[in-house]
């Protein structure tokens, strides 16, 4: 009786349905198969014949696995001698040697030595050698040595790659299981005064995974929550400028409290002391304390310990407890864990944040650059698309911004850049995108603006610079400038959106052409 090897991992789909899909994926192959190539099928009815026995019989022992899933050993056994019967069945009806349903061979090799053993595997090679050779007799004159020795070779090798690896990885399981099971008969106390320590720093690991301080937030109270089991937890935040914490929320008897916090200050009492010592305090009982203030009515004890990242202290984890002394040196030693998760976790959010907005927006005039703005087109003519909505792009290019450098300095071109910035978002909406498109050209997103809105707040935002005058607030002496102007619309011009920058970079050269200080539309 065959005994199928211990399984390497728990599979997540039953025996009986990966055996009922994969014997109905083959016989469904060989029935398309024949329908599509009847010419290379000299015997099709025989053939249609045994599939559709073959098909029976996978049937009925899909049921009985079914009713008895003990008996998965016998039942498969008998599956693997069906599946080799009704291979060669197939290649004898479908050519013989010519056949290359001999590949369905490897499947049943790979099948036995990874589902039974190596000894099984091989087995299994040797009775589908002599069975392919015994029952194709025109193999050795039809097929070269060399192609006949790698069709049975590679079978082999199969046989022993698999069975060998498959063997290997049992065996280590097993070992490495063994060797478990010794170290937890010897350490049974020391597990059970470790678990807390271990479930904290399994779950608090999924902290690193997160982005952005609000989910960070959530995940760090549910593991308080359901991990901890603590009453009460409130985060602090240090602010940038290292002095002052803010309260960004807090779980107070299951509840979740994350608006209507304290506003940032500098800290006081225990948390304090945390914070500017990078030390954890535990207070045993809150009412004989003078130097804290709790933040639950019928607070007793509490745990104060600091958020640490790269040598930093980035904030507090401050819990409490209606009991007195509640909270114990494991108690100090899972919140710590938990402490510094979240310390690198916020400072990478704060970091990749950093990063993002150092990527996306021009250092000079504080909008967004190039890049972020190619992104954010693509995305808005996206939604116009969908939502059948128009999109307005306004170009606007500095006139005689050279003589401008050439008469008082880069410097001062640099301040005319940032002040044309400030005029431009005066009279734009929030949900309007603008960027720096190149030296001295800027480009404005319109989402929802249709054609003469947007010529109305381009020519708003000509006048407003034609009237403005720059540099006087930086100490320079007064500039006027004008500017050009170039507007596009979609679906007026029903183009994707690297053709509607070119056509509003088209507009923009035109209201140049036309003699500059003017709006120009395509």
């Amino acid at each position: 009786m065959l005994k199928p090897a211990e399984p390497i991992s728990n599979l997540s789909i039953k025996l009986e349905q990966l055996y009922a899909v994969s014997r109905t994926a083959v016989t469904a192959a060989v029935l398309i198969w024949m329908l599509t190539a009847p010419d290379a099928v000299p015997n099709r009815s025989e053939l249609i014949g045994g599939v559709i026995g073959y098909a029976f019989l996978v049937a009925i022992l899909r049921l009985a696995l079914h009713w008895k899933p003990t008996m998965a050993g016998d039942l498969f056994a008998i599956s693997l001698t069906l599946d080799v019967l009704f291979i060669t069945y197939l290649i004898s009806f479908s050519g013989g040697p010519a056949s290359t349903f001999y590949l369905l061979y490897y499947l049943v090799i790979v099948f036995a030595a990874y589902y039974y053993n190596l000894n099984v595997g091989v087995g299994v090679a040797l009775a589908i050698t002599i069975l392919y050779l015994s029952t194709n007799t025109g193999l050795v004159t039809r097929l070269s040595p060399v192609a006949l020795g790698l069709r049975l070779a590679f079978g082999w090798f199969l046989a022993f790659s698999v069975g060998l690896a498959a063997g290997f990885i049992r065996n280590t399981h097993r070992r490495l299981l063994k060797l478990l099971d010794t170290l937890n008969e010897s350490t049974t106390e020391l597990e059970r005064s470790q678990v807390r320590v271990e479930t904290i720093y399994e779950t608090s690991r999924a902290l690193g995974e997160l982005r952005n301080e609000k989910e960070i937030t959530a995940e760090v109270l549910n593991i308080v929550e359901t991990v901890l089991g603590y009453e009460m937890c409130s985060i602090f935040l240090a602010k940038a400028s290292g002095k002052q914490l803010r309260e960004i929320a807090r779980l107070n008897m299951g509840k979740t409290q994350v608006s209507g916090l304290p506003p940032a200050s500098e800290p006081v009492g225990i948390i304090a002391e945390v914070f500017h010592t990078g030390t954890i305090r535990r207070a045993i009982d809150l009412p004989g304390s003078e130097n804290y203030i709790g933040f639950m009515k019928a607070a007793k004890s509490s745990l104060s310990v600091p958020m640490i990242s790269y040598g930093k202290v980035v904030g507090v984890l401050n819990a409490e407890s209606t009991r007195t002394n509640d909270f114990t040196e494991m108690d100090e030693k899972v919140f710590a864990i938990l402490a510094s998760s979240a310390g690198m976790a916020y400072e990478n959010s704060r970091l990749q944040e950093q990063l993002k907005q150092m990527v996306i927006i021009d250092e000079l005039t504080g909008i967004h650059n190039y890049r972020y703005f190619t992104e954010k087109l693509a995305e808005e003519k996206r939604r116009a698309v969908r939502y059948r909505q128009p999109l307005s792009l306004i170009m606007i290019d500095i006139d005689w911004f050279k003589r401008c450098n050439d008469s008082y300095g880069h410097e001062a071109g640099n301040v005319v850049l940032q002040e044309v910035v400030e005029v431009v978002r005066g009279l734009t909406r929030d949900t309007d995108t603008l960027a720096r498109y190149g030296g001295e050209e800027f480009i404005l997103i319109l989402p929802q603006t249709g054609h003469e809105d947007a010529r109305l707040i381009a020519e708003r935002i000509r006048q407003q610079i034609e009237h403005s005058v720059f540099g006087e607030k930086a100490g320079y002496p007064p500039m006027r400038i004008t500017v050009s102007v170039g507007v596009t619309t979609y679906p007026d011009n029903n183009q994707d959106h690297e053709e509607l920058i070119t056509l509003v970079d088209q507009a923009m050269y035109q209201a140049k052409g036309l003699g500059k200080n003017r709006v120009a539309m395509v």
